[in-house]
């Protein structure tokens, strides 16, 4: 898996990356995927949810759920698993969903949200009629592909409540009944594992073994090794314009990365000081993993900062970690 931006523009013949001088790049910065926020990092708990999902799906598992904090890259990572499944299993439908949480139990309710992704006519119609308009359209679109699988997708998954869950029940039964074998891989919040201790004290075992049997962690950044592979990733694993070969880092920095800077050398200095054990910051040492939004947050914003200073003997100052660590601050202050 590379690291790819859903919509970056590319020139129509892309040139030899010796060819984007300053000028060029330039007319390129306000499109680059960096910029516009819109790139997936193939991190080592991305790639490792990604063959677990792909694994289940391979044995026609009925779920597997990853939990994780807010902000720690669950989202991306649903998107990743959709485009790697996708991308492999040609026979199968795909659904993938963002779960909205309702005021009170509505045995429509998940069935009009599953409909709406597939942009299927709702019309008002009562549970029962969604569900046959549900299962009718995914035997439809699971027989055009010449299969007998469907996976759903949900992100936002400790927003279901039990109503939600017999609903999904029924048509799990529903498809098995026509010969297709339903998957769901689902991303939630750690809340996750209070909804199956409240199931399982109700003893309703049948909804924990279908869908809350295999519920396993994701994790951030947790380690100085993860960080230099999110880091080697805008080294090398990364590229803009398309078919240029420019990573995102030789594109910010072309003359320092043609001397042979990258950012992963300094991913001991940089995990240090992204969770407080730096000179950068002067702060004790944070325990846990670092959320994924504001790794980008810092490299990001250390990237343009270093964009302004490009030389050939380019070199991370205090001062350059200090305003990256500043500005991500700000950020997470506006995101809570």
């Amino acid at each position: 898996m590379s690291l790819a931006a859903a919509d970056a523009a590319s020139p129509a013949r892309p040139a030899p990356a010796s060819a984007f001088c300053a000028q060029a790049r330039e007319a390129l910065l306000e499109q680059h995927p960096l910029l516009l926020r819109d790139y997936t990092i193939p991190t080592p708990a991305v790639r490792e949810a990604v063959d677990i999902a792909r694994e289940r799906v391979w044995m026609r598992r009925p779920a597997v759920v990853f939990y994780a904090k807010p902000r720690v890259g669950k989202t991306r990572c649903a998107f990743a698993t959709c485009a790697a499944l996708s991308e492999e299993f040609r026979a199968l439908h795909l659904t993938h969903v963002t779960l909205e949480g309702t005021p009170r139990p509505s045995h429509k309710h998940l069935y009009r949200m599953l409909l709406g992704a597939e942009s299927h006519a709702l019309r008002g119609h009562d549970a029962s009629q969604l569900l046959d308009r549900l299962t009718a359209h995914i035997t439809l679109r699971v027989r055009d592909r010449g299969g007998a699988q469907y996976v759903l997708v949900l992100d936002e998954m400790q927003l279901l409540d039990e109503v939600d869950y017999a609903q999904l029940v029924v048509l799990h039964n529903r498809l098995e009944h026509f010969r297709i074998r339903m998957t769901t891989i689902g991303f939630a919040q750690p809340e996750i594992l209070q909804r199956r201790s409240a199931l399982a004290a109700t003893r309703n075992q049948q909804i924990i073994a279908r869908f809350l049997a295999e519920v396993v962690p994701f994790r951030g950044c947790a380690s100085a090794q993860a960080l230099a592979a999110i880091l080697e990733t805008f080294d090398a694993g990364s590229e803009f314009p398309e078919g240029s070969g420019l990573s995102y880092t030789h594109f910010f920095v072309p003359l320092a990365f043609a001397a042979g800077f990258r950012l992963a050398y300094d991913s001991t200095r940089l995990w240090q000081a992204l969770t407080g054990q730096g000179a950068a910051t002067g702060a004790a040492a944070s325990a846990g993993e670092l959320r994924m939004e504001r790794v980008c947050f810092f490299i990001e914003t250390l990237l343009l900062r270093l964009r302004q200073q490009d030389v050939g003997t380019l070199a991370i100052a205090d001062d350059d970690i200090a305003e990256a660590l500043a500005l991500g601050a700000g950020n997470d202050a506006d995101a809570t």
